[in-house]
């Protein structure tokens, strides 16, 4: 059962990994970075701006 467990946890996580192969390096680091460096100050409208939303079907195990 251990192993059975192990496995599905590894397939999950190439699975995960894989996910981001459509993404380029250079824009995973710039859409974390422009998010550290974005001012929103009381409001979350700012021209010119797109967002992009990553998310899992299923959190955890």
């Amino acid at each position: 059962m251990f192993f059975i467990r192990l496995a599905l946890i590894a397939l999950k996580v190439v699975m995960f990994l894989e996910s981001f192969t459509r993404f380029s390096t250079e824009s995973i680091k710039n859409e974390f970075y422009t998010d550290l460096i974005t001012c929103l100050k009381d409001d979350i409208h700012v021209e010119g701006t797109t967002a992009h939303f990553i998310y899992a079907n299923k959190m955890g195990i």
